[in-house]
């Protein structure tokens, strides 16, 4: 969804529910940006022919999270012709294009600052990061500031009553 079509559901929704509140869940921010990451490495596939094999055979590594990465186990790859780690596959990616690498560097904050639940480096981050990453990642910043500067904003919490249909639940109360 678009940056100009969140901001006009949510005003029309402050219209209709002046007293509803946003509530955003871990899940869905994880998924805005793990789009805009996997969107960047297609970007990235359709351009290098070379390397389009390995980015779209490895993708889940760009996904998975730094420190569950295997620094230690070799395996051999036919994609490389050689023994490799989890690791150095990671660092071959990324290393093809800037973009990508600073793109992949963000999710990873991410993904750290919502597992830490530090929601002010998150913003800080996201604030400090726009100039490098790619255009799909810029409009998930964009996107994750706009909701995050929202005066209604409540961070990510666990609540089994909502429903997973919308990335943005809103509680009305009457």
């Amino acid at each position: 969804m678009s940056s100009i079509c969140t901001a006009l559901i949510f005003s029309l929704i402050q219209e209709v529910f002046p007293k509803a509140e946003n509530i955003l869940d871990k899940f869905h921010i994880l998924q805005l940006f793990s789009r805009a990451l996997n969107k960047t490495r297609i970007n990235v596939m359709n351009r290098d022919k070379k390397n389009y094999n390995k980015l779209k055979k490895y993708w889940k590594l760009l996904l998975k999270d730094q420190t569950k990465l295997d620094y230690k186990n070799y395996t051999y790859h036919r994609c490389f012709k050689k023994h490799m780690c989890e690791v150095e596959i990671l660092h071959y990616l990324i290393d093809l294009d800037s973009e990508l690498k600073a793109s992949y560097e963000l999710y990873q904050y991410v993904r750290h600052y919502i597992k830490t639940k530090d929601f002010e480096l998150l913003k800080k981050t996201l604030e400090n990061k726009q100039n490098i990453v790619s255009s799909y990642m810029k409009t998930a910043i964009k996107t994750m500031l706009m909701l995050l500067s929202s005066r209604h904003f409540y961070p990510p919490r666990i609540n089994p009553n909502l429903c997973c249909f919308c990335s943005i639940f809103h509680r009305a109360h009457f």
